[in-house]
């Protein structure tokens, strides 16, 4: 028995011993220098301190950068961002190249990069407060993502109709809408398995993704519920209601596009759907009388019962056919036209949407005890009707934790940075914020970006951005790019990766980390986003 534990655990231990000695020779040139960097800098400064008369060595605080940053203490090596590229790229290769070896390690891998950054940033950089304060982010992240996934597993929403253009278009953006109400993580988890019940007969990738770039990106871009970046936008002075006055034209250009587009695709493989199982019922039904008409040539010989009994196999195996799915949830009972239950789980998911603007610690406790009380107070038949368990939070638990680790180097590199990009325009803040925030936590992708803009500007609060026309255009380009470009990737927002572990886990194909890129989201939203930056923003 404790050779199998020893040999289970064995494999993943040296696969992170691998990972951090790979690493730690990497950075071992790096480490040498920042170490005789330090030493330099502290003779240099002794120098300087008794030039001037021997004046104490305290501790003042850190300079600012032209952005209006508190600018970091510590230099951050480029190479330090290889955690971070690397489990990017294990995240978009690796279920391609060994699913079952993905399946099985990436806890392990996820842990292992996370490790050593954290590591470098305690022990060489010194940098205990950023490791503490992205370790309160996470916790806030991970509370938030995991409440609304628990009270919204117990609230089942099933529908007589099956999915069609016009349906699924209507969802869509009604979602959108509701986005912005309970938020795009909110509206995320409770509309994703009521929209897979609904095309569970048809259903196919590009459902989903449309699903995410709508109601998990584009729609939330209205009020600081709906998207993080906006949230923090409020708490930096933007008016609750500003950003709804001065984007919905965009953000109505926008959503018309993707959903018209998401229409059009759904349009044609509904006809073709129809079409070929038009054809499939005719050519059963056509295969149904031959056969018939062979018992009937056959009665002679076989007798009547003989024949009845034939008749009333063939009989079910044709309704059998007529009434063949793939069988994603479907809805036992017919002639329910509408089915709504776990009423009481919207209670739960009120007070978690109020419990957004405490502060921390109080925040993350009332959401975890939402989260605790709905799971025990939800009937057990709701969470089998959704198909429920804890495995699609676990995943994104896991594979975030190492995110945001490994992607604190990269934030320090934009932060540092921002200023010295040389984008100077809104449409360039528009493209620059949102190509980062597809990659990178798209909050504070939004707070450095602002603080350039204020830099940029010679304003010294958001106040100054929002005084004039033409430098609050500065505010909506990295509020629309920001949360827009969020449905780049699977990463670039929260709810992406949910969706997509859920619709998994309901036996839906989902197409891989490029596939998603490459399929989707670069033919489908690079041009939506072009055209808004052309018409507004240019």
């Amino acid at each position: 028995m404790s050779g199998s534990i020893f040999k289970f655990k064995a494999k993943p231990l040296i696969l992170i011993l691998m990972v951090v000695f790979i690493l730690s020779a990497l950075f071992l040139t790096d480490f040498s220098t920042a170490l005789a960097t330090q030493e330099t800098s502290a003779a240099g400064v002794q120098s300087t301190a008794a030039a001037d008369g021997n004046k104490p060595l305290d501790a003042s605080p850190a300079p600012h950068n032209a952005s209006g940053n508190h600018k970091i203490s510590y230099t951050v090596p480029p190479l330090l961002m290889i955690p971070f590229a690397a489990l990017l790229l294990a995240i978009a290769v690796m279920p391609f190249i060994n699913k079952h070896f993905w399946e099985h390690n990436y806890p392990y891998i996820s842990y292992a990069l996370g490790i050593f950054v954290v590591f470098y940033y305690l022990f060489v950089l010194g940098a205990t407060t950023k490791v503490i304060h992205t370790m309160l982010e996470y916790i806030s992240f991970i509370a938030l993502i995991g409440s609304l996934f628990v009270v919204t597993g117990g609230i089942v929403i099933k529908l007589k109709n099956d999915g069609n253009p016009v349906i699924n278009s209507a969802v869509l953006f009604i979602g959108s809408v509701l986005a912005n109400i309970i938020g795009t993580t909110g509206a995320s988890m409770l509309l994703i398995r009521p929209f897979i019940r609904i095309n569970h007969r048809r259903i196919r990738p590009y459902l989903i993704v449309f699903f995410i770039f709508t109601i998990s990106n584009i729609g939330g871009a209205l009020t600081p519920i709906g998207d993080p970046p906006l949230f923090l936008g409020y708490l930096q002075g933007v008016p609750f209601f500003w950003v709804i006055e001065h984007v919905i034209q965009m953000w109505g250009v926008a959503l018309f596009l993707v959903i018209g587009i998401f229409f059009a695709v759904d349009y044609f493989y509904f006809s073709k759907d129809k079409v070929e199982g038009l054809e499939k019922k005719a050519n059963a039904i056509s295969e149904h009388a031959s056969e018939m008409q062979s018992i009937e040539e056959k009665n002679k010989e076989t007798g009547i019962a003989a024949r009845e009994k034939k008749l009333s196999k063939k009989k079910k195996k044709h309704k059998k056919y007529e009434e063949e799915d793939d069988g994603i949830l479907p809805d036992e009972d017919e002639t329910l036209k509408f089915k709504l239950l776990g009423v009481t789980n919207f209670l739960f998911l009120f007070i978690i949407l109020v419990a957004v603007f405490l502060p921390t610690p109080w925040r993350e406790i009332i959401m975890l005890a939402c989260a605790v009380a709905a799971y025990r107070s939800t009937p057990k038949k709701n969470h089998i009707e959704n198909g429920f368990n804890f495995e699609p939070i676990r995943e994104v638990a896991i594979l975030f934790i190492g995110i945001f680790a490994t992607m604190m180097p990269a934030l320090d590199w934009l932060e540092v940075n921002a200023a010295a990009l040389g984008i100077k325009t809104p449409g360039q803040f528009y493209w620059g914020s949102g190509i980062l925030s597809g990659f990178l936590d798209n909050a504070p992708t939004y707070l450095n970006f602002l603080s350039a803009a204020k830099g940029l500007n010679g304003v010294e609060h958001v106040s100054g951005l929002l005084a004039t026309a033409e430098l609050s255009q500065y505010v909506i380009a990295i509020s629309l790019g920001s949360v827009f470009f969020g449905a780049m990737t699977y990463i670039g927002n929260g709810p992406n990766f949910m969706v997509k572990n859920i619709s998994e886990q309901m036996n839906v194909k989902m197409p891989s980390f490029f596939g998603y890129v490459f399929i989707y989201s670069l033919p489908v939203l690079i041009p939506v986003f072009a055209l808004v930056w052309a018409l507004f923003l240019r």
